[in-house]
């Protein structure tokens, strides 16, 4: 084999070589584009998850909020009212004070007590 043979030989081994590591390389990149589109697909997927997790909170937290608004004007209306019976039952005491106070007075008495 002559020299310029050698050569021929040697630079076509590096070819090879070259070519067959270049190949290696493309299939890791490959395996790894794949590995990666998979993980955003599985990202997008628990994005949309999360989105409609979030609508949900906000819209549980506004049927809360009207339910607390709800349940506020309620309780003020019981107040309101239970205010109003207080005054009445006051009212009716001071009311039974002063006639029981008249009656000593006049010195009468209620037909209806026994």
């Amino acid at each position: 084999m002559t020299e310029t043979q050698q050569i021929l030989k040697a630079i076509q081994d590096v070819e090879k070589r070259t070519i067959e590591a270049i190949q290696g390389v493309k299939k890791d990149l490959t395996t790894r584009l794949d590995t990666m589109q998979t993980d955003i697909s599985g990202l997008k997927t628990g994005q949309k998850n999360l989105e409609e997790g979030q609508n949900r909170l906000e819209d549980g937290q506004k049927n809360i909020s009207r339910e607390v608004l709800h349940t506020k004007t309620a309780t003020e209306a019981i107040i309101a009212g239970l205010t109003e019976v207080t005054k009445t039952v006051k009212s009716d005491k001071e009311i039974k004070i002063r006639l029981e106070n008249l009656e000593e007075h006049t010195g009468t008495t209620n037909p209806t007590k026994n």
